[in-house]
Formats: structure tokens, C-alpha cells, sequence
């Protein structure tokens, strides 16, 4: 079946319209137009190969929703016309006890990835949801309930499922305490579920503009991490705790914020391993976990779950022919905002276009700003190490952060003084 998309050509290339060849239908398969694909962050990750080697052409997306265009001769899960889901896996061994228990995405051969893996038959390179059409087992699908829309369902298929499952295992209900460490697309999809299942929600953040959303999605608490000692009122407190950071970040803090026999659970990846005090799991026999997304069954049971409390996610639609963009430095740029900072990036030239003159003229204005700052910021790394900042926390990084300013402005004012010393005596 004829199928076209975007694809990376090469490793940390930019995305490009791409035609190729979808499997024929079988007899258990069913065809989608897709109408939407969800950009997550890991599709960045694999297209620049920060994951290890990948498999090139990759046609990205795993967060796939769209309609039934055609059922193969067999297929009794859906009919034309069906809005339909497909995730992060599209297959599995189905007969190892992770499989056969619905557990498809802890398959012990390995799921089949949407996207960057080789299908079943070892032959065919599966390409993801970034194209107009898509093939799939039905047995690996799901139904969209017909009252949610097909964009706002998307990211529930990554990024949804990734926050209902832990929920759902560890028994959030009526009375639960949970507390969700972050919120951007994993950590809103944790707070409106949790406050669906009818748990005290509190979300921790350090950044404080998102109090206002965090509130409108039912939690009850919003804690600003970024503040000395904001966690220490909170010690005890929570019967599960839902770490979507992926920075790197002193885990024993919030292993503290759990009640006798709670539950960390692990989400995002950190960029190191953690350094786990083992007296914070000893005391209250507090438990970290891990998690990750969800098996068909689990799915299914998600979108019910949000078709009847009429949940989606938060989200940006992109043109197609924009994805690429989606990938540029928007999140960085929006956390500056999200801390009241203007940014002062240097805007790249458009792919086959002339930047503007208004965006020429502010590169410039940029460039001398941050000629002065980022030359204290040279000194500071070239002179005295400062490379690491993030993982020294706030308190020390403060004291640390002062005494280079203390020692740059000495070097800075004796030079000054040098100088002028040197103008005078010419005179």
C-alpha cells in the first residue's frame, strides 16, 4: 500500500517528505488514515540518534489516531469508519506470561516498537505514524471513544497511558494522596487523571507561572520546589509520588514525602543514576518504582476512562509540514518564559528561505548582550570548572555561584584599574 510522510534521511537530519510502501493488508489487519500524530520528546531523541544507532529512513510517531479505511477478511475487533488508536508497540511474542497476561509492553522477547525496530518477520523496517496511512494487527489497536476528539487523544496513547498505569497499579482512589513531580505533557495527563480517580492531587513544580493551570485541572496544592525548604512541610505526606522529571534531581527529598509502605515511581528518565539514601527507603519501608506505558488491555481501559470523564490532553496543533520546527529549541524557549525570562536565543535560517531583516536586526541586538554576559560565563568555566551546576542543588550552587561573582568582579575591577593605571601614565 502506497503511504507517504516525513521522515529523517540520516541521523540528525531534518525531517522530509518521504514516499514508501506499507505492508498489504492480512487477514487480521486493518488500515488507518491517520488524522493525527503526537511529536514525543523520545521521537527527538531517536531521530538524533541520542539513543544509540537507529534505523535510517525513520519515519517517527507512535501516537497515532485516526479512522478504519479498510479491515482484512478476518477482522472482527473493528469496522470502517471506527476511530482507532495505535501506540508505542505494534506487536509482541504473545506468548511469553507478560504477553499472555495483557502486559505486551514487557514482552520478554521485546515488544515491537511502532517506529526504529524491524517487525516481526525480521525483514520489514516498522516506519511510524508521521505519514498519511498506517497498517497495523488489530489485535494491537485500540477504539477511541466517538466523544473525544482525535487530536487531544493522540499524546494519550504515549503519554496518557505512561501516567495511568502507575496510578492504576499502585490504587489511587478516594482518599489516595498523590503528588506529581512536574508538569508539562507526562505530569498534566498524571494530575487530571488522578483527580478523576478522585485523589488529592499536589503538584510540585519550580516553575511557578504553571500554578494557575495546575489548579484548573482540579489539583489542590501547588508547592514551588524552587523555593529552600518547600518540601520539608510536606514530609509524610503522600501515598504515591509521580516523578516525570527527566533531569537529573535529589531523589531522597521526595522519597521523604512518603507515608508507611508508599511508592515513588519513576517516569522520567534522569540524565544520570540517582544516589539513593537507603535510610529514606528504610524508614517507613517507603518503596521506587518504575513504570512504562501500559499493554493493550490497560489501554483500552484508559480511553473508557476518558471517555467517560471526557479527559484529553492539553496540546499544540502543528501543521505537518511544520514538524520539523516542532523539534527546534520551542521547549527551551517556553521554560524561559515560564520563569519570566525573555529569551535571547539566536534564531537559525529557515530551511530555503531568507531570514528576515526584523530577525537579522535582533540576532545582532542578541549577540551583544549575550557577548557581555556569556564572557563572565567562559571565565567562569575556564578558570575556576563551573560546568555542573545542576547537580549541586540550590543551597550549594548559591554559595558557590556568589563566590565566582566575588572573584571574577576582584579580577575584572584589577584589570580595570590596570588599564586606566597604563592610559595615565601614557599621558
Amino acid at each position: 500500500m502506497k503511504a507517504r510522510g516525513l521522515a529523517a534521511l540520516t541521523p540528525k537530519a531534518a525531517l522530509t517528505p518521504y514516499e514508501f510502501e506499507r505492508r498489504e493488508l492480512g487477514a487480521h489487519d486493518v488500515a488507518l488514515d491517520i488524522a493525527y500524530a503526537g511529536i514525543c520528546h523520545s521521537d527527538i531523541h531517536q531521530v538524533r540518534e541520542e539513543w544509540g544507532p537507529a534505523i535510517f529512513p525513520m519515519v517517527p510517531g507512535h501516537e497515532i489516531a485516526g479512522k478504519v479505511s479498510a479491515i482484512g477478511s478476518a477482522v472482527t475487533k473493528f469496522k470502517v469508519g471506527d476511530p482507532i488508536g495505535v501506540g508505542v508497540f505494534i506487536d509482541s511474542c504473545r506468548k511469553c506470561a507478560s504477553c499472555l497476561a495483557g502486559l505486551q509492553q514487557y514482552c520478554e522477547e521485546g515488544m515491537t516498537g511502532t517506529y526504529n525496530t524491524m517487525e516481526r518477520d525480521g525483514k520489514t523496517v516498522a516506519l511510524g505514524g508521521y505519514s498519511n496511512l498506517f497498517v497495523i494487527n488489530e489485535d494491537y489497536a485500540v477504539h477511541i471513544p466517538s466523544n473525544l476528539s482525535l487530536d487531544g487523544v493522540a499524546p494519550l496513547l504515549c503519554a496518557g497511558i505512561t501516567l495511568y498505569s502507575p496510578l492504576r497499579k499502585w490504587n489511587t482512589g478516594a482518599g489516595s494522596k498523590v503528588a506529581v513531580m512536574g508538569l508539562g505533557g507526562l505530569g498534566h495527563m498524571g494530575v487530571k487523571f488522578a483527580v478523576a480517580m478522585g485523589a488529592e492531587v499536589t503538584v510540585l513544580s519550580h516553575s511557578p507561572s504553571k500554578k494557575a493551570d495546575a489548579l484548573a485541572m482540579g489539583a489542590k496544592h501547588f508547592i514551588d520546589t524552587s523555593v529552600p525548604g518547600a518540601l520539608k512541610p510536606l514530609y509524610k505526606s503522600f501515598d504515591l509520588v509521580l516523578n516525570t522529571v527527566s533531569a537529573f534531581l535529589d531523589i531522597n527529598e521526595y522519597l521523604d514525602l512518603l507515608k508507611l509502605d508508599a511508592t515513588l515511581v519513576v517516569i522520567g528518565l534522569p540524565g544520570k543514576p540517582y544516589e539513593v539514601n537507603a535510610g529514606s527507603l528504610l524508614n517507613g519501608r517507603r518503596r521506587i518504582a518504575g513504570s512504562m506505558i501500559g499493554g493493550i488491555p490497560e489501554m483500552q481501559e484508559m480511553l473508557d476512562f476518558c471517555g467517560k470523564h471526557s479527559i484529553v490532553s492539553d496540546i499544540e496543533i502543528i501543521e505537518a509540514s511544520y514538524a520539523d520546527k516542532a523539534y527546534d529549541s520551542k521547549k527551551i524557549r517556553q521554560a524561559l518564559r515560564d520563569h519570566g525570562i525573555k529569551d535571547r536565543i539566536l534564531r537559525k535560517k529557515p530551511n530555503g528561505k531568507e531570514m528576515s531583516k526584523r530577525q537579522k536586526v535582533l540576532n545582532r541586538m542578541y549577540s551583544k548582550i549575550r557577548c557581555a554576559v556569556e564572557r563572565v560565563f567562559a571565565h567562569w568555566k575556564g578558570q575556576h570548572g563551573y560546568v555542573q551546576a545542576r547537580y549541586r542543588g540550590w543551597e550549594k550552587n548559591q554559595l558557590h555561584l556568589d563566590l565566582l561573582c566575588v572573584a571574577y568582579n576582584l579580577k575584572r575591577a584589577t584589570s580595570i584599574y590596570r588599564q586606566k593605571s597604563k592610559q595615565e601614565s601614557c599621558v
